[in-house]
């Protein structure tokens, strides 16, 4: 076979790999022979990192690296390092960390307890093979009803759920409106309580802080203080 004249420096049309190699018609190149492909010949290596160091020295795009500090910290603030599920009552919005759900489930069956006077505590449920106390949590927190929006997740139905939530010492089960996808947040970011007609809440549970709305909820997400909650429910019992 004759020998193919191979330049170093070729053009995307005039490449040895397009007209002579792996890519072309009919190859002839005489290395075919020994690398048996295009991508082992030196040629084709010393190419691609031509067109790599050529790239490399290229202006970045308009554009490119031009954001704002509040652009910056709003990209920062969909990640995060803690986590927290969001949900809703009475037309407000709640939210747990991740780590203390235990379940969640849709309505079952409340068995009543026997002399039972506290308004909280609505009564016993059996969710898989495991029994919970069923506390009315708007009653605990004490909020009062916010007017509802029909939204994409009430359309499909994401409505009356039972969350069953670890407060430390004590499991309780309560109902929710909707429950909204799991949330990613700094906990740097949370903005602060600043009295309560701005949460809605009774005073012995305000929560750790506000989750701001980035569109993910009706409005911003109330972050619940867990031991407070369960302090508040063991005064109710008594």
């Amino acid at each position: 076979m004759a020998g193919v004249k191979i330049s170093q420096n070729q053009s995307k049309d005039s490449a040895c790999w397009r007209l002579y190699g792996i890519w072309s018609a009919e190859p002839s190149c005489e290395k075919l022979t020994y690398v048996k492909h295009c991508r082992n010949c030196d040629v084709f290596g010393n190419a691609a990192r031509q067109s790599l160091d050529a790239s490399s020295a290229e202006s970045p795009p308009k554009g490119f690296g031009a954001f704002s500090i509040e652009e910056l910290i709003e990209k920062e603030k969909v990640a995060g390092d803690n986590s927290a599920l969001p949900f809703r009552v009475r037309g407000n919005c709640f939210a747990v960390p991740s780590e203390s759900i235990v379940t969640i489930t849709d309505t079952v069956a409340v068995h009543s307890i026997p002399h039972n006077k506290n308004p909280v505590l609505k009564g016993l449920v059996a969710i898989n093979n495991e029994i919970y106390s069923l506390i009315d949590i708007a009653l605990l927190l004490g909020v009062k009803t916010a007017p509802l929006t029909v939204t994409n997740t009430a359309k499909k139905g994401l409505f009356k759920r039972i969350l069953v939530v670890n407060l430390g010492q004590r499991f309780v089960a309560f109902y929710v409106d909707e429950v909204y996808q799991i949330h990613r947040y700094f906990a740097k970011y949370l903005q602060a309580v600043k009295s309560q007609s701005s949460s809605q809440a009774n005073d012995e549970v305000l929560p750790h802080g506000i989750l701001g709305n980035f569109g993910q909820w009706e409005s911003d997400c109330m972050l619940l203080n867990l031991q407070t909650l369960q302090s508040t429910f063991e005064k109710s019992l008594k």
